[in-house]
C-alpha cells in the first residue's frame, strides 16, 4: 500500500496523464536522462498491445500504435517470466524486424527499462522508460525504478477499474436492450472497432486532438449508443416492416431516453468522471445528429456536432447497411460506401468516411472476425 504522505504530488491531481507527468518529473529529478515514459495495455481477447498513456520530450514514436504480444517475443518472455528488463545499449536492436523496435531506434533512444504490469497474477500491460543515453539505467537505480513503476501500475489500474466499473454499470442496463432489439452483440463489436479505427486514424492525421486514452474510451463507450432503446415498446422496436410516422416519433425518443437512463445510473453509482461522462452523453444522446441539421433530437449542425458523435454515427450506419435486418438484406461494402459518399456531401463527416474507405482491408478483417461465414459480401 503506497502511503499518501510519500507521494502527495500524485493525489493532488486526477488525470492519469497528469499523474504520469508528475512521475516523469520526479524520476528525472532523481535519476535524470529520461526522455520517455509510456504505458501500454494488453487486451487478452485480441492479444493486442496498445499505447494508453505516454510522455515524450519530442514526438512520440509509438503514439496511436498497436501490435500483438505474439509479434514481440522479447516482451512475451517478460510477461511469461513476470520479470522486468534493462537494456543498456539499444543500438543492437536497431536492425530488429519489429516495427516498434525500428521506431524506437530511429528516434535515437539508447537504453531502456521495461516493467510488466500484473494484478492478482493477471498481466495487463507494460511500462517503458527510455533514455537517449547508453547505460542510463544503473543497477543502483533499478530498485527506485521498480518502485515508481509499481506506482504507475497502481494508478493506471485504479483508472482502468473505475472506467470498467462505470462501463459495466451502463452495459448492465444495455444488456436489456439486446433482449428486446434484434441487433446482435456482433453489431456492437463491429461498430466499436470501426469507431476505434476512425478515431485512431483521425488522431494520426492530426485532425483531432485525441490521446491514446481518448481512443480507448471511444472503443469502450461506443457500444452504449442505443442504451435508450430499453424505453421503446417491443411492438415498435421489433417491428419487421417500416414504422409509421407516429411509431417513428416514438423510436426517435431513444436518444433522450438514453440520456435519462445515464443520469439515473450516474446518480445511483455516484459517478464523478466529468470528461468521460460527457463523452458518453455525446455518444448516447447525439448519435443521430447530422451535419446539415436534419438529425435528432436537437437538430444540431456543423461544428455543433461533436467529433465523437460523427465517428459513432458513421460506424453505426455503415454496419447497419452491411448487416441483414428483418426488413432488409445485407448490402455489399461497395453499395454501402456509395450511399455513405452521398450522405457525406451534407450529413456525415467526410473525413470519417475517407478513413473507412482508405482502410478497407481492416474493415473487412473486422467483418470476417464478427460475421458468420456467408453473412458478408465485401464487393
Amino acid at each position: 500500500m503506497i502511503e499518501k504522505n510519500k507521494h502527495e504530488y500524485l493525489y493532488e491531481v486526477s488525470s492519469p496523464q497528469t499523474k504520469l507527468e508528475k512521475v516523469y518529473e520526479r524520476v528525472n529529478s532523481t535519476i535524470g536522462g529520461i526522455e520517455r515514459i509510456a504505458v501500454v495495455l494488453y487486451d487478452q481477447q485480441t492479444d493486442i498491445l496498445k499505447t494508453y498513456l505516454s510522455i515524450d520530450e519530442g514526438e512520440n514514436p509509438l503514439m496511436f500504435y498497436e501490435t500483438t504480444l505474439k509479434e514481440t517475443p522479447g516482451l512475451r518472455t517478460l510477461m511469461q517470466n513476470m520479470s522486468s528488463r534493462t537494456i543498456h545499449d539499444m543500438t543492437v536492436f536497431a536492425k530488429g524486424k519489429g516495427v516498434h523496435t525500428q521506431k524506437i531506434a530511429k528516434k535515437g533512444y539508447k537504453s531502456s527499462y521495461t516493467f510488466p504490469m500484473f494484478r492478482l497474477g493477471v498481466f495487463y500491460g507494460f511500462i517503458f522508460f527510455n533514455s537517449m543515453k547508453k547505460n542510463n539505467f544503473a543497477e543502483q537505480n533499478i530498485e527506485y525504478l521498480e518502485m515508481m513503476s509499481q506506482l504507475i501500475s497502481d494508478f493506471v489500474y485504479i483508472d482502468l477499474t473505475t472506467i470498467k466499473t462505470m462501463v459495466a454499470a451502463f452495459r448492465s442496463a444495455n444488456t436489456y436492450v439486446h433482449y428486446k432489439d434484434p441487433e446482435t452483440g456482433e453489431h456492437l463489436e463491429r461498430m466499436s472497432k470501426y469507431s476505434r479505427l476512425i478515431a485512431m486514424e483521425l488522431a494520426r492525421k492530426g485532425k483531432v486532438n485525441y490521446t491514446d486514452r481518448d481512443i480507448e474510451y471511444i472503443y469502450l463507450f461506443s457500444p452504449l449508443h442505443d442504451l435508450g432503446k430499453i424505453a421503446i415498446p417491443d411492438q415498435i422496436l421489433r417491428k419487421p416492416g417500416p414504422l409509421s410516422e407516429d411509431e417513428w416519433d416514438i423510436m426517435k425518443t431513444h436518444t433522450t431516453e438514453g440520456k435519462k437512463i445515464l443520469l439515473e445510473l450516474i446518480k445511483t453509482f455516484d459517478l464523478k468522471i466529468s470528461v468521460e461522462i460527457e463523452m458518453i452523453f455525446h455518444i448516447v444522446e447525439l448519435h443521430h445528429e447530422m451535419l446539415d441539421g436534419s438529425g435528432y433530437p436537437h437538430g444540431l449542425s456543423g461544428d455543433e456536432v461533436p467529433m465523437v458523435t460523427r465517428i459513432i454515427t458513421i460506424s453505426d450506419i455503415f454496419d447497419a447497411l452491411t448487416t441483414e435486418r428483418p426488413y432488409k438484406e445485407a448490402w455489399s461494402n461497395d453499395k454501402a460506401f456509395a450511399t455513405l459518399r452521398e450522405m457525406a456531401k451534407n450529413k456525415l463527416d467526410s473525413d470519417c468516411l475517407a478513413i473507412l474507405e482508405e482502410n478497407r482491408h481492416e474493415v473487412e478483417a473486422i467483418q470476417k472476425m464478427h460475421f458468420k461465414p456467408g453473412q458478408i459480401n465485401v464487393m
